[in-house]
């Protein structure tokens, strides 16, 4: 499969540490995009930068140039001007990004906070479909060691409560 030239096509800085955006222009019209969503500055004009084969052949200051601008600027505010631009553009995310920004994986109800026994209210991830309109009111953290011992060994074994004890003083259960 051959796919079509792009330039500027890569991941570039934003703002923040180990922050990145990826932008891909894919034809002139496109470029002509970018260059009014990044207020169009000088160097954008030059012969240079004009078509397709012109920025592929100055590649590496094309991508230094695109570099400085998104530098300064959140990912997110990047991706969502360039894309309302017309532009292909998406933030890289991390995992905080998936659970904090994605507005996919949070319609999807994929992330989802129990109250874990332990830890407290806690995040989990879950299956990220849905059979009705909610999640069940069932759901929990799985069960610690131990912590369904009398179901299992009283309600399903039928053991009674003084066996239990028993067995639990041995260190059995």
């Amino acid at each position: 499969m051959e796919y079509p030239d792009a330039a500027p096509h890569g991941v570039y800085p934003a703002a923040g540490d180990d922050q990145w955006v990826a932008i891909a222009v894919f034809s002139d019209d496109e470029w002509q995009a970018l260059r009014t969503a990044m207020d169009d500055p000088a160097w954008t004009a030059e012969e240079r930068f004009a078509t397709i084969p012109a920025r592929i052949a100055n590649q590496d200051d094309l991508d230094k140039r695109i570099g400085e601008w998104s530098r300064g600027r959140d990912k997110h505010d990047v991706m969502t001007l360039l894309q309302n631009a017309g532009v292909t553009a998406a933030a890289v995310q991390n995992a905080m990004d998936l659970v904090e920004h994605d507005p996919q994986i949070a319609e999807r109800g994929t992330f989802f906070e129990l109250d874990h026994p332990v830890i407290g209210p806690a995040l989990f991830e879950g299956f990220p479909g849905r059979f009705g309109t909610s999640r069940p009111d069932n759901w929990r953290s799985a069960p610690l060691l131990g912590e369904d011992n009398a179901y299992v060994f009283g309600e399903l074994l039928g053991r009674d409560a003084d066996t239990l004890a028993q067995l639990s003083a041995e260190g059995v259960i």
